[in-house]
């Protein structure tokens, strides 16, 4: 499967916190022209190209930071970051696209809100 890769480096207070890998399946979106840093790939799958996401399934893990992590979030100790890894599918079924976002692990918050039907 061949796919484009988005890399976004996102801030809080001016500190570099988590690094986003985006792949996109090239069989469903061509290229990413229409991607600007204010537009999330959610509204380009939904509003700029009309398609309907169903759900992500979602894996989350603890790791140590690697090299690079290290170079762009500019951390000078070792520390464990926070790995989420997400597929997102269609309403068709189809998958999308592969998100891996990697948070500093100090300055991580997860909130979790949960429905019982």
């Amino acid at each position: 499967m061949h796919s484009s890769k988005v890399v976004r480096l996102r801030y809080l207070d001016n500190e570099p916190v988590i690094i986003d890998r985006d792949y996109v399946l090239k069989s469903i979106i061509p290229e990413l022209t229409a991607l600007t840093p204010s537009l999330s790939l959610f509204d380009l799958f939904e509003k700029e190209q009309g398609m309907t996401i169903s759900y992500a399934k979602k894996t989350i893990t603890i790791e140590n930071a690697n090299a690079v992590d290290r170079q762009l979030m500019s951390l000078t100790e070792p520390m464990a970051i926070v790995v989420i890894r997400s597929e997102t599918f269609l309403n068709d079924g189809r998958i999308i696209s592969f998100t891996e976002s990697r948070h500093r692990g100090d300055r991580f918050k997860s909130v979790e809100f949960a429905r019982r039907q």
